[in-house]
């Protein structure tokens, strides 16, 4: 399946033999014309914007006491090392 601008730059490039790529390709550019404005706005339509793949998650409010927990270990940990260093 080829898109509307090769089909324009083919043509283009049949009625005109003696042109380059390059020299085709700007002179197909002013004669051609993109999707039309209903075509555009169809097209705004379908795509949408999509958010970003990383989602927030929410978790459970923690207690107090799980705090004070994770709190404790944390000091627990730290200790130690400090113990181990000395």
């Amino acid at each position: 399946m080829v898109n509307a601008w090769i089909k324009h730059l083919t043509a283009f490039r049949k009625s005109n033999p003696g042109m380059s790529l390059g020299d085709a390709m700007q002179g197909a550019k002013k004669t051609y014309k993109s999707m039309s404005q209903s075509a555009e706005k169809v097209m705004k339509k379908v795509t949408k914007k999509r958010r970003s793949s990383k989602k927030r998650r929410r978790t459970a409010k923690k207690s107090k006491k799980a705090k004070k927990a994770k709190r404790s270990k944390k000091g627990k940990r730290s200790r130690r090392r400090r113990r181990k260093r000395k």
